[in-house]
């Protein structure tokens, strides 16, 4: 006796839906159905053909978004300033008073009211191209990303300064860059 209506291998009803379940678990279905029908036909009698359906319906949808991180609280202008004067000062400064003779000592250009400040456009500073044609405008979260991998964030510029590991500390130095208008 030859069985050609159904080529796969016979799995029971049960062990059918039981796998459909483990694959739709992670895929976002929820409800099932499963009906099983067996017939047997006249033209070979004694044989039976089993189908077995699945329905799957769609997990409901989540009724609010899940709650985002709040936002990074506002740094400390004061430990900002502490951590600017012991690291960022080495290279840069950040006063009003552009004193040449102390700006021409600088590596890096004159911080103050760089946030806002579109990047690589303070005048009488020379910036790597790479800094010039970034197209960054240095915004009070994108200063924190690059204080913390300079490099990663604008990949060429001249800075080698690996950036702050603490991310606190990063939004820190933010906080006192920001006091200065």
């Amino acid at each position: 006796m030859t069985f050609s209506a159904n080529p796969r291998p016979f799995l029971p009803s049960f062990a059918l839906a039981a796998l459909f379940a483990i694959g739709s678990a992670s895929s976002g279905f929820a409800a099932q159905t499963t009906t099983t029908t067996t017939t047997t036909t006249a033209a070979t009698p004694g044989a039976t053909q089993t189908t077995t359906t699945v329905k799957s319906a769609p997990a409901a949808p989540a009724s609010a978004p899940a709650p985002q991180a709040a936002a990074a609280p506002a740094g400390d202008p004061v430990q900002g300033q502490k951590i600017f004067k012991g690291t960022c000062a080495l290279c840069h400064l950040a006063s009003k008073d552009n004193n040449i003779s102390d700006a021409s000592m600088r590596i890096g250009p004159n911080l103050y009211g760089v946030v806002g400040r579109p990047a690589g456009t303070l005048k009488g500073f020379h910036y790597s191209s790479a800094m010039k044609n970034s197209g960054v405008t240095w915004t009070k979260d994108q200063i924190a990303i690059y204080a913390q991998a300079p490099q990663k964030t604008i990949p060429s510029v001249r800075m080698t300064f690996k950036g702050l590991s603490n991310p606190k500390d990063a939004q820190d130095v933010v906080a006192y860059l920001d006091t200065m208008h």
